[in-house]
């Protein structure tokens, strides 16, 4: 029946290893290619506690932390980290010179951001042009048109 993964990070690895969209390297074409990936994975767990306060948090002072430290602290630091990795590499993507896993994450985490932070992406330009380029590939374009409509 093959093998269960029950951790998303896991998920994500294996994933990007085996079923790359075709003619990529999802996961990296070398070890480095691989831990700047998983910097990047890691910087987007960074910002889930504080977010996970803003949405789920028991009081109205829970939730205004969390939203305080989310744009205060946890985006700037997340946005502008990202924006230099895409300045430094000399391919319009986070990693290398083809979409990865990096580029996924990003989209992913930034599309979860905004339903709480609207417009907030409009602050850094650079990574907004690079969002609006993983969303114009033409696979994820499909989806984003036909997925089912849900907060997060």
């Amino acid at each position: 029946m093959g093998n269960r993964y029950r951790l998303r990070t896991a998920i994500c690895h294996v994933s990007s290893r085996r079923c790359g969209y075709p003619g990529l390297h999802m996961y990296g074409k070398n070890i480095d290619e691989t831990t700047a990936i998983d910097i990047v994975l890691g910087s987007v767990d960074d910002l889930w506690p504080s977010l996970r306060k803003v949405v789920y948090g028991e009081t109205e002072e829970i939730k205004n932390a969390g939203r305080k430290k989310m744009e205060e602290e946890d985006i700037p630091s997340f946005m502008n980290y990202l924006t230099g990795m895409l300045q430094e590499n000399a391919h319009p993507f986070l990693v290398g010179d083809k979409l990865s896993l990096a580029d996924l994450a990003f989209f992913n985490a930034t599309e979860q951001v905004a339903v709480k932070f609207p417009g907030f992406i409009s602050k850094y330009p650079e990574m907004a042009k690079h969002w609006d380029r993983i969303a114009d590939i033409p696979i994820i374009k499909d989806w984003l048109s036909k997925r089912p409509v849900t907060e997060f």
